[in-house]
């Protein structure tokens, strides 16, 4: 099963593995474009609200100071 995804070539369902290690946000979109054009859509927009909530969580980190130990472990994990 083959997707193609914009300026990426095609992908095999089973390179998400790789892919979610190298890019993870990649990952979460190649996995909402294949369940959107499947036609299930709230799965689509789990993938697409993991990859929202991921890169919000992110920004979170980048502007925490570095002696928030414990705001730090709590977005973390």
């Amino acid at each position: 099963m083959l997707h193609s995804h914009n300026g990426f070539g095609n992908t095999r369902i089973t390179d998400w593995c790789y892919c979610d290690i190298i890019y993870p946000s990649h990952s979460l979109v190649l996995q909402a474009e294949a369940a959107f054009e499947a036609g299930d859509y709230s799965r689509a927009a789990s993938f697409d609200a993991k990859d929202a909530l991921r890169t919000y969580l992110l920004r979170k980190l980048d502007y925490m100071s570095k002696e928030d130990h414990s705001q730090i472990t709590m977005v973390s994990t």
